[in-house]
């Protein structure tokens, strides 16, 4: 008997191992001077979500893994709604952020995982003078 445990814990491990997954990362990347707030309203969870931006960062404002493997590329702003920007800097943001092809996406398959990435660029242009 104690021969049959390790083999069905091994059959186990390998099965939930294999376990098919996607997840959706959304991302700011700020290249300018300035400091500013993403808030949005996450539909998956139901919330209200904010993130400060640090000028010359890299800030995930979104991610979510969900079961199943999907390769095929979401639209970026497919699970936020009301997304704004704010400047903390006396400064109007510019850019479009309700406009898709404002964002870069990307699908990466690792085994049995799919990551499905979306990036906005900030630079120093996309901010004005109040």
């Amino acid at each position: 008997m104690k021969y049959i445990i390790p083999p069905l814990v091994l059959i186990l491990l390998v099965f939930s191992s294999c376990k098919k997954q996607t997840t959706y990362v959304k991302q700011i990347v700020n290249n300018s001077n300035y400091t500013f707030s993403v808030t949005y309203f996450n539909v998956v969870t139901s919330k209200q979500e904010t993130h400060e931006v640090e000028p010359h960062a890299s800030t995930v404002i979104y991610i979510q893994t969900l079961e199943g493997a999907n390769t095929e590329a979401d639209k970026c702003l497919a699970d936020m709604r009301n997304l704004e920007v704010v400047s903390q800097e006396n400064l109007i943001f510019v850019l479009d952020v309700q406009d898709e092809r404002n964002w870069e996406s990307s699908v990466s398959k690792n085994k049995s995982n799919v990551r499905q990435t979306c990036v906005m660029r900030v630079d120093n242009v996309d901010f004005v003078p109040e």
